[in-house]
């Protein structure tokens, strides 16, 4: 396992143990081949070989889906996130990227949040659930 990966998994259950965050982290899915219908950059296989879901309801909730929930949105975009219920967070599949990764933006205003799926699960999910940043968006800051 990939060493950002275990610890990210130890980072969600030693919250959980503390009462940190509210949540399931649901371990080593079976059944993976739905996502063999696509060309998965290997970051985002080397996940799902491991994790199946996660679901945090607090302090903010967030979803990564399970493959077999996963929806493709235009023929391009794969939803496999959502942030408090209401952004939609998706690969674009359409590409692959400078680092061989699909971007990962939000379905309702294309922002790219970030090129990488480590990124996203080592910096964007904590990033919200810690600070509430609003990562699906262009941020402003006051000087």
């Amino acid at each position: 396992m990939e060493v950002y990966l275990d610890s990210f998994i130890k980072a969600i259950e030693k919250r959980v143990d503390k009462n940190e965050i509210i949540g399931n982290l649901i371990l080593r899915n079976p059944n993976t081949e739905l996502l063999n219908e696509y060309s998965i950059p290997k970051s985002i296989c080397l996940f799902y070989d491991v994790v199946n879901s996660i679901e945090i309801s607090f302090p903010r909730k967030i979803v990564i889906m399970p493959p077999q929930r996963m929806i493709l949105v235009d023929k391009r975009y794969l939803c496999f996130s959502i942030i408090n219920e209401t952004k939609k967070i998706c690969f674009d599949t359409f590409q692959l990227n400078n680092d061989n990764e699909w971007n990962i933006v939000c379905l309702e205003n294309n922002f790219l949040i970030t090129k990488s799926f480590k990124s996203y699960i080592t910096n964007k999910f904590w990033a919200w659930i810690d600070r509430g940043r609003h990562i699906w968006e262009e941020e402003n800051y006051n000087l």
